[in-house]
């Protein structure tokens, strides 16, 4: 009976906790958020370069037939309360200028006095407008990151970001932590450098060196493709509906599971490393190299 009546008691604890954390989430639900913003645009003349320092920010770039750069930033503050969301909007600045022929963007926080921190949610919103062939430099983090044309050269360094690319051309360097990469169309020379971060890649062409550590890497189709060259740790590679016949691959796997075509031939370098070789007399290049992960080519 004492058993009883402890069960009966902790069923009611547990059917009070529950009601407690749903009336929680109800009320959160109720919440209102009271959204302010600030906007700005300015119009460039022709440059060649264009540099953003972003944090906490929705970065979307394409290019157009425009010898021209339009920038729209608007600087978000989210808060349940309207005079404190219109408060904390004043320590978000930015800067728009042209300097020489290079045209720079930043937003950041300016805070007068450390007691009276922003309890806003705070972003901001680029939206960027470039004529092609232009260089591009991009640093973010805690946001988004999309961007679509041709360009001459782009560099990205993020930190726990999105990142979408479509259709971009030229020399790409991307170096990213705690993110997702994800490209479409991606041709010329391209530098990946990414750690905790999944990368989905579709028709990818030219030169291409990835190195990946602790995350997921997905090639699918390849186009005019010269070389690969994938440098992993921990990670999980596919490469899919790739024409085998057209590369001369070398595969080496440490600690790590292969999944390769029939086609390929296996060379047992120890007892944890595998090294297998496809149609080496071929110029065109895939070279991968993983350990504690596992490797699929179909």
């Amino acid at each position: 009976r004492e058993k009883n009546l402890k069960m009966k008691k902790l069923k009611y604890i547990l059917t009070y906790l529950i009601l407690l954390v749903s009336m929680a989430h109800w009320a959160v639900a109720q919440t209102t958020l009271q959204v302010v913003t600030k906007s700005v645009e300015k119009t460039f003349g022709t440059s060649q370069n264009l540099t953003i320092e972003a944090e906490k920010a929705d970065i979307e770039l394409l290019t157009w037939d425009k010898p021209e750069i339009k920038t729209t930033i608007e600087l978000i503050a989210k808060h349940p309360d309207k005079k404190i969301a219109i408060k904390d909007l004043e320590t978000m600045k930015y800067v728009a200028d042209k300097i020489g022929k290079e045209v720079f963007l930043r937003n950041y926080l300016l805070i007068q006095n450390e007691k009276e921190k922003p309890t806003s949610n705070l972003k901001a919103k680029y939206t960027i407008r470039i004529p092609e062939g232009m260089s591009i430099t991009i640093q973010n983090s805690f946001g988004k990151i999309s961007i679509k044309g041709k360009t001459k050269q782009l560099t990205i360094k993020s930190d726990f970001c999105m990142i979408d690319l479509n259709d971009v051309e030229g020399i790409i360097k991307l170096d990213t932590h705690y993110g997702e990469i994800n490209g479409n169309v991606l041709n010329g020379n391209s530098i990946i450098n990414s750690e905790r971060t999944d990368l989905t890649i579709s028709n990818l062409g030219g030169e291409c060196a990835i190195n990946n550590q602790y995350g997921k890497l997905t090639i699918e189709n390849i186009l005019n493709l010269k070389r690969l060259k994938i440098e992993a740790k921990k990670s999980e590679i596919k490469l899919s509906k790739v024409a085998t016949k057209n590369f001369n691959f070398y595969v080496i796997s440490t600690y790590g599971k292969v999944t390769l075509p029939n086609d390929f031939s296996y060379t047992k370098y120890d007892d944890v490393t595998k090294i297998s070789v496809f149609n080496t007399q071929l110029s065109s290049k895939i070279n991968i190299s993983n350990s504690f992960g596992n490797i699929t080519i179909n």
